[in-house]
């Protein structure tokens, strides 16, 4: 598979539409009464969000593998954050090499939480299920069908899309910095639910089970 064809088939893009259908959502959800304090963080990143990101990006949806070649997306292959063990660094130097064309790069958390409300204002998911628990949502040890190890890409849907949702922990960019998001297939997912964020990242301390989640600009 060429790299247009992976592109093609494993990023999604987020557009005017997508943006439309998250703000009529926030528009909603943020009236109402009722929040858990995990819900109101993922609300004011979406807030913020929806500030700072004024232009159309496409997201990875599966998780990469690593070759020869560099980064690549293909189905049933063992992911990089399963064996590998790589550190923000080359995870940033590995983004911009894979598709330095469409200045691929990692993806910051604005962009990851704006393609989660996106899941959320489709009802693919509920704002419950991504803040506060995200036990029925992929490969968290405790969720349902767990497999209790690292899975190959693709081998699961979840939320509307093929991916690797409690798989690995979740890189992105924060303004000069990086954070990890979510869990581990060895994490309860009631506490590291698919929204948590930890700032500095898990994966600054040993870098292992982490997934870097990549962007691209045409």
């Amino acid at each position: 598979m060429n790299k247009e064809q992976m592109i093609k088939d494993y990023f999604f893009k987020m557009g005017v539409q997508e943006y439309r259908k998250v703000k009529e959502w926030y528009v909603v959800e943020i009236e109402k009464e009722e929040k858990t304090a995990a819900q109101e963080e993922f609300l004011n990143i979406i807030k913020m969000a929806l500030r700072v990101i004024n232009y159309d990006y496409e997201i990875a949806t599966i998780e990469p593998s690593d070759g020869k070649g560099g980064l690549y997306y293909r189905p049933s292959e063992e992911i990089v954050g399963d064996k590998q063990t790589w550190y923000y660094r080359t995870w940033r130097d590995k983004a911009k090499r894979f598709a330095p064309e469409y200045h691929s790069r990692l993806a910051n958390l604005y962009e990851l939480f704006l393609w989660y409300a996106y899941r959320i204002a489709m009802n693919y998911w509920t704002i419950e299920e991504v803040c506060d628990d995200s036990s029925e949502m992929g490969n968290y040890l405790c969720a349902k069908w767990a497999t209790g190890m690292v899975e190959t890409s693709c081998q699961r849907e979840c939320g509307g899309f093929l991916d690797g949702i409690g798989n690995t922990y979740r890189l992105v960019t924060l303004e000069d910095g990086f954070c990890s998001v979510g869990g581990s297939a060895y994490d309860g997912s009631i506490v590291l639910n698919i929204s948590y964020v930890q700032y500095g990242g898990i994966a600054d301390d040993y870098g292992h089970r982490t997934s870097g989640i990549l962007v691209l600009r045409r």
